[in-house]
C-alpha cells in the first residue's frame, strides 16, 4: 500500500479514496458533478475552511471560499488535488 493510501486510511478509515468521495456527497453542503469532483464549501468540518471563512467574514465577504477536490490515480499512486475558490469581494 503506498503512503498516500496508507495516510488516507489513517485519516478517513478503512475506505477507498472513491468510496470517500461517494461519502463527501452525503455531508451538507457537498456535491458531487459527472467528473466524480467534490465541491464543497468545507464548514461541516473543523480547522481551516471554518477559520479561512471566519477570517474572511471580518472582511467583508458574504459568501464562503469553495473546494474542487479530485482524487485520481497516477502511476499507480492515489493522489489528491485541492482547488480551493474564494468569491469576489462584495465591494
Amino acid at each position: 500500500m503506498n503512503h498516500i493510501l496508507q495516510l488516507f486510511v489513517s485519516l478517513f478509515g478503512d475506505i477507498l479514496p472513491f468510496e470517500f468521495l461517494f461519502q463527501m456527497a452525503d455531508v451538507p453542503g457537498t456535491s458531487l458533478d459527472g467528473a466524480s469532483h467534490a465541491h464543497t464549501n468545507g464548514l461541516h468540518w473543523e480547522g481551516f475552511p471554518r477559520l479561512l471563512w471566519e477570517s474572511l467574514q471580518l472582511f467583508g465577504y458574504t459568501e464562503p471560499p469553495q473546494y474542487d477536490c479530485f482524487i485520481y490515480t497516477a502511476k499507480l499512486v492515489t493522489r489528491c488535488t485541492v482547488k480551493m475558490t474564494i468569491p469576489q469581494h462584495p465591494f
